[in-house]
């Protein structure tokens, strides 16, 4: 190539001297444009570029013109500025005249962030490397390419690592029929990338007051230049960071520049941190259990290698989550909210969440009292907006008092009588100022009758464990007051519309915002918690038949209901939380001897909740290195320390189990009846190879339960695109394809397909097509599979182009069956020649087939080895028979 022109030693090609590229740039892209270049030269091309180039003394217009006129082609480093140069139009007008019909390709378009393309620019296809790790950039551009001077001695960073791309233009111009991309230009082939699944970050609240300045000052933190990969909202407890977050989230902006992914993780003042780190890693389709910080931050790490996604942090305390999940690196950004600055890292960027101003106030105050802001009493209004003093949630429940029925009158007048001196003033309230959210919550409670705000105090000890399924929340009201299940309904009910709580009514589950939780654990004696923690314990071991009696019906039970599946969960939470220490570790010590086992492994392997299991496990860990701290005997010592070796010796136990059971095993002990899917595909997730674990879960797909079919395709298909080799990709998508809905098919195809694609080896690219192309529709084929073919034919070893050219089989007919037996019968090897030209033959139609199959059986004597002989024997015999 003309490359071969190009010195290295850091000289400068003489003017006139033909070179492969000049880059056109402008000064704010440099960084981008000299990235380009080194790709470039370091694959072999010859480039001109000013940064290098146009050295002292030269004259720049001169240059300029020399590097035009000489360049085999021009690359365009498309930003949003780049068309405001006139010089720069100067320069690709000059490309696109010396080729205007563009089949020289004089001109590429190298887009670095996603704006539109004006005019002649938007009918050139374009390789666009924003938004992807320098890798997959640096391949999508040598795709493209394929086709001395002031040059650094040391490659220049990659410029997209450590922050998101800047947001789109409003309707950005992708290109003639919405194509991008050098390669691959059908729609097919250009589907966004992998996102989380979408349920991993909820939505703001249906009635929602949008705070213009906050959400731009916030979203100006997340987007534009910024030193930190952490953002904090951070303000008193009810002000509205989570809901601000949430907005975020939704934010068309925000969601294109950390395309990604965004993933939301709950907190809380007592997190369990390496179940944090594990929710964020299974948003991203790796569901392996997880089993201590350091290890999943490691995963965490490797999954989000060159990602730009967004992790919100919500409702955090303390450093320690903000630490663990910076850990996981800089390129992906953390948003927390939080109501202390001092538990973000030094350095990050904060955006304080204060009150609302009068107006918007008022709106979100009529707004939750379901009228509209000018039938607001005057009077009223003003007194319940002083109370409240602008805090989101304080007006959401004053709001939620009137919608019930309240007046408005009666509502100001509570506030104002509001007797604080009952209650007892929680550490964590003490932020307020003027007792305004206490003076609320206090009044919205003295509406309630004295049984519901006794049955409303008791849910706290639901704080810390998620949503709540409204059935268990029944469960405890039946143990405390003997209420039934359609009281227990009417109260929820009531309360959602005091906006004290709020129900998901699809999942029939219950949300609590955290502040109403402290606030309602600072109306309890300080030995309450421990006993409805305890009850609630012993509420579900008893409906399992006893933790004395062995759990019988628990171990018998072919299914569990959802409150059944919060109890395996958090049970063990309940004990620990009722200072039951030991009653915890008899749970986890449980076993029975027809057939032996461990009653509360064999549960949760049999309902597929290992990852519960292990949780458990590490909590159980922890009571036992306390109790071996604080124990001031030898013996207490010794059976602490005995705890604690069991329990790591379980833990690894179970990671090496995992490692010797293959796929195959898991689904046949399915087919046989001896396992439950949902138990194998546990197991299926602890394999500990990533090709291997994604085809486990794939060949259990077609034996899962329907409900569980989506939670596990989303992750699964996660899982496939992220693999590293190129041909396990495209063979695990390939399988996975036939279970995707039509819609979800199409995306995960075309990102399979355009990955594919851009592989930079030859052989690797033509094997990932070739799993893929039977699915691709003719015209897609078509347009990815020739070049490939071309590349195919080149590779210069036998083996290399036996196999690339039968793994593109599949995807050929016509004319391109024809030239990819053309370059077997090239091949001089003539085991490799036979073998490649009897695999691709199996593709030609049969009445056409019998002149290629001839030489073939005629030259089978040409083979000296017999092994390699049957090898191709193999291939031909089929083909013979049906003939």
């Amino acid at each position: 190539m003309a490359g071969e022109a190009a010195a290295d030693d850091g000289s400068r090609p003489p003017g006139g001297v033909g070179v492969d590229f000049f880059i056109s740039y402008v000064q704010r892209d440099e960084q981008w444009a000299v990235w380009i270049a080194w790709q470039l030269e370091s694959a072999g091309y010859a480039v001109r570029i000013q940064a290098w180039d146009f050295i002292p003394g030269v004259r720049f217009l001169q240059e300029t013109n020399d590097a035009v006129e000489t360049a085999v082609r021009t690359i365009v480093v498309l930003s949003a500025e780049y068309p405001t140069s006139h010089l720069a139009a100067a320069e690709w007008q000059a490309a696109w005249l010396a080729d205007l019909s563009g089949s020289q390709r004089r001109l590429l378009i190298a887009r670095v962030e996603d704006c539109p393309r004006p005019g002649l620019l938007a009918q050139v296809v374009t390789v666009d490397l924003f938004h992807l790790d320098a890798r997959l950039a640096h391949d999508r551009l040598l795709a493209a390419a394929g086709g001395l001077r002031g040059k650094p001695a040391e490659e220049p960073p990659y410029p997209n690592v450590g922050r998101p791309a800047s947001p789109p233009a409003a309707s950005p111009a992708t290109g003639p029929a919405g194509q991008t991309g050098e390669l691959t230009k059908s729609s097919t082939a250009l589907a966004g990338p992998v996102q989380p699944l979408p349920a991993v970050f909820p939505t703001a609240p249906e009635w929602f007051e949008p705070r213009a300045d906050l959400l731009a000052a916030a979203r100006g933190l997340l987007l534009g230049p910024r030193t930190t990969s952490t953002v904090g909202l951070v303000g008193m407890g009810g002000a509205g960071k989570s809901t601000t977050a949430k907005a975020l989230c939704a934010d068309g902006a925000v969601r294109a520049a950390f395309r990604d992914g965004l993933v939301w993780v709950d907190v809380g003042p007592d997190p369990d941190i390496v179940a944090c780190l594990g929710r964020a890693l299974a948003a991203f389709g790796d569901v392996v259990p997880v089993e201590d910080a350091e290890t999943t931050v490691a995963r965490l790490r490797e999954r989000l290698a060159g990602k730009s996604c967004l992790l919100v942090l919500d409702n955090v305390w303390s450093d320690e989550p903000v630490r663990a999940f910076a850990a996981a690196g800089p390129e992906a950004c953390l948003l927390v909210t939080t109501r202390d600055k001092n538990v973000l890292l030094h350095g990050s960027a904060a955006c304080a969440v204060g009150p609302v101003d009068t107006s918007t106030g008022l709106r979100l105050l009529a707004m939750y009292a379901g009228c509209s802001p000018a039938d607001v009493p005057a009077a009223e209004g003003r007194e319940i907006l002083r109370r409240c003093s602008g805090l989101v949630l304080a007006l959401v429940i004053a709001g939620g008092m009137i919608a019930e029925g309240h007046r408005w009158s009666s509502v100001a007048e509570r506030l104002r009588r509001a007797d604080l001196g009952k209650v007892r003033i929680s550490s964590r309230l003490r932020e307020y100022p003027d007792d305004n959210l206490r003076v609320v919550l206090d009044a919205s409670l003295e509406t309630l009758t004295s049984g519901q705000r006794e049955r409303l105090r008791e849910i706290v000890i639901f704080q810390g464990r998620g949503t709540i399924p409204c059935a268990a929340m029944a469960d405890l009201w039946a143990a405390t007051s003997e209420m039934d299940h359609l009281d227990a309904e009417d109260l929820m009910l009531l309360l959602a519309r005091r906006s004290l709580i709020n129900i998901d009514e699809r999942a029939q589950r219950v949300s609590v915002h955290d502040l109403l939780f402290d606030y309602l654990r600072s109306t309890l004696d300080d030995a309450r918690p421990k006993e409805l923690h305890s009850l609630v314990a012993d509420r579900f071991l008893a409906r399992w038949g006893g933790l004395e009696n062995g759990l019988p019906r628990l171990r018998t039970r072919a299914g569990l209901l959802d409150e059944e599946k919060y109890a395996l969960c958090h049970v063990a939470g309940h004990l620990d939380a009722a200072g039951r220490h030991s009653a915890l570790h008899d749970l986890l010590e449980l076993e029975v001897s027809t057939p032996p086992r461990n009653v509360w492994f064999a549960v949760h392997e049999r309902n597929g909740m290992i990852s519960s299991y292990l949780a458990d496990i590490r909590l159980a860990w922890q009571c036992a290195e306390r109790a071996g701290d604080e124990s001031s005997a030898g013996d207490g010592r010794l059976e602490a320390g005995a705890l604690e070796i069991r329990y790591a010796l379980i833990t690894a136990s179970i990671r090496n189990l995992a490692r010797n059971i293959p796929g195959p095993l898991l689904v046949r002990l399915v087919e046989t009846g001896h396992w439950t899917a949902s138990q194998a595909l546990a197991y299926a997730h602890l394999i500990p190879d990533p090709a291997d674990r994604v085809h486990a879960v794939i060949a259990l797909i077609p034996h899962l339960p329907t409900a569980e079919l989506h939670s596990t395709l989303v992750p699964t298909s996660q899982s496939a695109g992220s693999l590293r080799d190129p041909y396990d990709r495209a063979n695990a998508t390939s399988a996975l394809l036939p279970y995707l809905a039509a819609t979800e098919r199409a995306a995960v195809l075309g990102r399979a397909t355009q990955a594919a694609a851009m592989a930079v080896d030859p052989y690797s690219r033509a094997r990932a097509l070739g799993a893929l192309a039977h699915h691709l529709s003719a015209a897609d084929r078509r347009e990815v599979v020739e070049p490939a073919l071309r590349s195919a034919a080149d590779l210069p070893s036998p083996f290399h182009r036996a196999w690339a050219l039968s793994a593109l089989a599949p995807g050929l007919s016509g004319d391109l069956l024809d030239a990819a037996l053309d370059a077997a019968r090239a091949i001089e090897d003539p085991f490799f020649r036979l073998w490649a030209v009897a695999t691709l033959a199996k593709f030609v139609p049969e009445p056409a087939r019998a002149p290629v199959l001839e030489p073939v059986v005629r030259e089978l004597a040409a083979i000296d080895q017999p092994a390699k002989r049957v090898r191709v024997l193999g291939a031909l015999i089929p083909l013979l028979e049906r003939k």
